[in-house]
């Protein structure tokens, strides 16, 4: 943190106050049929599984089955200090389930549903908080001191000091090898690492909104609700503020029976 003066007139110095990176939202993906960011960075990419099928993206969300997921590549300033925040849910949240892949494909570590639970392996894990096709808000933030702290539906759960730089987005020691493209600090969804097991810790499910921001964001900012737009109302899309906004009253007036949409055959929630 940096300090500021405040200069008065005459040159007097009154105080120095301390002047606080402001964090911002860089990335904004709200699935409206397209994989687009709608701030105008860079797009994400479907990511195929082992039989080269690759997920689907409707009005508001991108349904993936297992083994499939995105890929974020030049969407990060700094690989070692960020927030990325995402709403999605899994048709199956038994044993091991990859949510963020750090290192490109290409190591096990990373962060996972872990029988209902958060995991960052192999570093710390919590305890019940997903449950199979129902979506949940996860928040992973990293600061440049190193701090990587997890956040599920506005739950603080795993947090530690990444000295390994396990949670810094890296590309992968293959890179621009035969088949393998450079990438610049990818960002790996759902889909799960070739050096384990690929299906076997990936689940089937949808996704409604992903959000980037340049910095970490707070442990307030980052918990304070499980929506991320009434989260931080101060980074809306000004020009689709007012159909979140009628959105939430649909789902809020709706009845629970009545909350539930076919996404590519997965009964899940509405976001």
């Amino acid at each position: 943190m940096r300090l500021r003066s405040v200069v008065l007139l005459f040159g007097v110095t009154a105080v120095a106050v301390p002047f606080v990176h402001a964090v911002s939202i860089i990335h904004d993906y709200t699935f409206s049929d397209s994989l687009i960011d709608s701030l105008g960075g860079p797009a994400l990419v479907a990511t195929p599984d082992d039989g080269n099928n690759v997920g689907s993206v409707g009005a508001g969300f991108f349904s993936f089955g297992q083994g499939q997921g995105l890929l974020l590549s030049g969407g990060l300033p700094n690989a070692g200090a960020y927030t990325v925040a995402l709403r999605f849910a899994f048709t199956d949240v038994s044993g091991y389930r990859r949510i963020i892949d750090f290192q490109d494909d290409e190591f096990d570590q990373g962060l996972y549903e872990l029988n209902s639970g958060i995991d960052f392996f192999p570093v710390q894990n919590a305890g019940v908080l997903f449950s199979s096709n129902t979506y949940a808000t996860v928040v992973a933030t990293r600061t440049a001191a190193g701090v990587f702290t997890a956040y599920v539906n506005g739950v603080q759960e795993p947090t530690f000091t990444d000295s390994g730089n396990l949670a810094v987005f890296t590309d992968g020691s293959d890179a621009g090898s035969a088949g393998d493209p450079v990438l610049s600090n990818p960002i790996q969804f759902f889909r799960d690492d070739e050096a384990c097991c690929r299906l076997g810790e990936a689940s089937a499910g949808a996704v409604t909104q992903v959000e980037i921001f340049d910095d970490a964001l707070t442990a307030g900012q980052a918990a304070a609700s499980t929506l991320l737009r009434n989260r931080h109302p101060q980074f809306r899309n000004p020009l689709r503020s007012c159909c979140w906004a009628r959105a939430c009253s649909v789902w809020a007036a709706s009845s629970a029976s009545s909350r539930v949409s076919l996404v590519s055959g997965l009964a899940l929630p509405l976001r």
